[in-house]
């Protein structure tokens, strides 16, 4: 066969990133998580005052996160924007409200925080059964928030120190668990 009669060597065609956020803002999101967690956990004598204008400040942040992700995150289905959106919403009102009066009785930190974990880990389960991206990862993280959330709920008045353990740890799990979506292969392989 002469060169010119050859055909071409097949090309490997990679499916394109999916759209929607950059994963830098998510990996941004998953540092942060665990930063503030190992903060909380290095420093736990800090006063009320600093704790809470400290997930204060962390909650903001992270909702504008899940914001910026449920109106720009147009790989994912409808229903799971809604959820960012709603959660994002959420998290910012909360951490406002940490800001503005981070001195509040450790019981009103604790139904903050609580009712954020709930709501966090039912996300995330949702997204788990929803999409097969990542699913393993959604699920663990929606289990360990909605534990964490029903155990500040259940005993609201457990003092600031075992708060900001159960609050620490859920918040690094929390972080490595963004931090591992946002390293985990994407969906679509090659062809040939």
């Amino acid at each position: 066969m002469s060169a010119a009669a050859m055909p071409p060597p097949p090309i490997a065609v990679t499916a394109p990133p999916s759209g929607g956020p950059p994963r830098w803002l998510a990996a941004v999101l998953g540092v942060l998580t665990i930063l503030v967690g190992i903060a909380a956990l290095v420093w736990p004598g800090p006063t009320l005052l600093a704790i809470g204008f400290l997930f204060g400040i962390y909650l903001a942040v992270w909702g504008i996160g899940l914001l910026v992700r449920g109106v720009g995150g147009h790989d994912v289905s409808v229903g799971l924007r809604i959820l960012d959106i709603f959660l994002g919403v959420f998290a910012v009102l909360a951490g406002i409200a940490l800001m503005v009066r981070p001195g509040a009785s450790v019981l009103t930190v604790a139904w903050i925080l609580g009712f954020w974990f709930v709501l966090a880990g039912v996300m995330q389960l949702v997204r788990g059964f929803v999409e097969a991206e990542g699913r393993w990862w959604n699920l663990i993280w929606g289990i360990v928030g909605i534990v964490a959330g029903f155990i500040i709920l259940d005993s609201p008045e457990i003092g600031i120190a075992t708060l900001v353990w159960i609050v620490s740890i859920g918040l690094i799990v929390q972080g490595f668990l963004e931090l591992a979506l946002v390293f985990a292969p994407r969906g679509g392989g090659s062809v040939a």
